[in-house]
């Protein structure tokens, strides 16, 4: 129609040409790249193939505007593309902009769901999600279907979140602040990119960890479910700024390698005095033989929370102390190579 739009985007490609073709009227076609170094916009001619790569970069984006520059006729067009489909390198999804932040939501509480949406990708796993948060806690992670129904004006109430795509929330500690530090990996379940899926954050107890915010999207794929909502039904927010959470895919069938610990390390639980639960987050740079296990003062063990050989990653183990006793204890992370022991406090 008269000086409309069309859109054309690919993702997750490493190397691409198209060409567009114009068929009937007036065309203005813009090509733009974005990477890892950011957005470089090109002119494009009717029936000149362009080509882009993006090796090297973890953004892969290539988006083609089409406009009808008439004020009065119509105007049409046909394109092809050609290219090579990324195979060996962790691709990110991600609605901030990396730089802009805004402070933290801190009227979330326990109980509170935290809803960031994501486009699907035919063909991938989701390797991990990456978090930015500006204090320490504990809180879970959960992945739903999007429901693609799902209406503001008409459906304010829970429904935004469609089928589970886990078997239940994954527990997870903060102890770094800095920039995407948190991250949970969940390649070993196999969790398809396809179609739109929904993260969601429950919060569980009254201090949480609080995620920074960005504010410089014209759209906002960000929303909030508040406990303190009357039990006829939950509403779903449109959140005020996008949270710094982003997706990391890898190929069906492919595993590729994902970011490791630099070395071996047993952090602070958290929270810490507790009570009766806390998190255990420990370090593994390679494959390794681990026991984690808690002892009372006097040294005796009274529970072990790992023992068998585990891949190397970041692990967050919780721990649920209804049955001790008040008091301090310790923790202890034992590896052919490595020991390190913690205290921890138990209060009533």
């Amino acid at each position: 129609m008269p000086l409309a739009a069309d859109y054309l985007r690919f993702l997750a490609a490493e190397t691409l040409q198209t060409t567009i073709n114009q068929t009937l009227g007036s065309l203005s076609v813009k090509g733009i790249q974005i990477n890892d170094a950011g957005m470089t916009a090109t002119d494009m001619l009717p029936g000149v193939p362009i080509d882009v790569t993006f090796s090297g970069s973890q953004k892969s984006e290539f988006l083609i505007v089409v406009q009808n520059v008439s004020t009065t006729g119509s105007a049409g067009y046909g394109y092809g593309s050609s290219g090579v489909t990324r195979t060996s390198s962790v691709f990110e999804l991600a609605h901030d902009d990396g730089g802009t932040q805004y402070s933290p939501n801190m009227n979330l509480q326990a109980g509170d769901t935290v809803f960031v949406r994501f486009e699907g990708i035919e063909g991938g796993i989701i390797d991990s999600v990456a978090l930015w948060f500006a204090s320490q806690g504990t809180a879970r992670l959960f992945l739903r279907d999007y429901n693609v129904q799902y209406d503001f004006s008409s459906q304010p109430l829970s429904g935004f979140g469609g089928k589970a795509r886990m078997f239940s929330p994954v527990p997870f500690s903060v102890s770094d602040t800095g920039f995407m530090k948190t991250i949970i990996p969940l390649r070993q379940f196999a969790i398809s990119s396809f179609p739109d899926f929904v993260v969601e954050v429950i919060y569980d107890v009254a201090v949480n960890p609080m995620l920074r915010r960005d504010t410089s999207q014209a759209v906002t794929y960000s929303y909030l479910s508040l406990s303190s909502q009357p039990t006829a039904g939950r509403i779903i927010y449109t959140s005020f700024g996008d949270f710094y959470v982003r997706v990391y895919l890898s190929p069906a069938g492919e595993n590729p390698p994902t970011p490791l610990p630099l070395g071996f390390a047993l952090l602070q639980n958290y929270p810490n005095p507790f009570n009766p639960t806390t998190v255990i987050t420990y370090d593994l740079p390679v494959r390794s033989r681990v026991k984690l296990a808690v002892y009372d003062l006097l040294g005796r063990e009274i529970a072990v929370l790992k023992d068998g050989e585990e891949d190397a990653q970041r692990y967050a183990v919780p721990l649920n102390a209804a049955r001790m006793s008040a008091g301090v204890y310790f923790y202890r992370l034992t590896t052919s190579t490595f020991t390190e022991t913690r205290k921890m406090v138990l209060v009533r």
